[in-house]
């Protein structure tokens, strides 16, 4: 059990108050916030064979997009405002976010939180791609 839900067990429990399981939360998620460097790369890699053969798993990337995150804040703001309006991100299903909608600072910040982080890994037979924070 991680240490957040012995906290919350603790309240159940009735062994401490909630004021106190606040205060023992917010220090568990102080010593998360400074175990890590803050994030500085957001790397993208895709292998591909097109004779339909496995991924090597020690072969060189097709693509190997390595974005500075101080680069992707900076160009979400020369984005024109009228195109901005008419920009969805679709998070599968039916569930779109409306781009104008999201708060880069806030995003940005959250994961910065969160740490070195991989996003996205898909593997297919002849394809893989891994999107990583680091």
């Amino acid at each position: 059990m991680d240490e957040k839900m012995r906290i919350l067990k603790m309240v159940e429990e009735k062994k401490i108050t909630a004021d106190e399981a606040a205060e023992l939360l917010t220090g568990i998620e102080g010593s998360i916030e400074k175990s890590h460097k803050p994030l500085k790369w957001l790397r993208i890699k895709v292998w591909e064979n097109e004779d339909g053969k496995p991924i090597d798993p020690g072969s060189k990337p097709k693509v190997n997009v390595n974005l500075p995150l101080s680069l992707a804040r900076k160009l979400t703001k020369f984005i024109p405002a009228d195109k901005a309006d008419n920009m969805e991100i679709n998070l599968g299903g039916e569930k779109k976010v409306q781009f104008k909608d999201l708060d880069i600072d806030e995003l940005m910040e959250t994961l910065d939180k969160c740490g070195p982080m991989t996003l996205v890994e898909v593997e297919e037979e002849d394809t893989k791609v891994i999107i990583t924070l680091e």
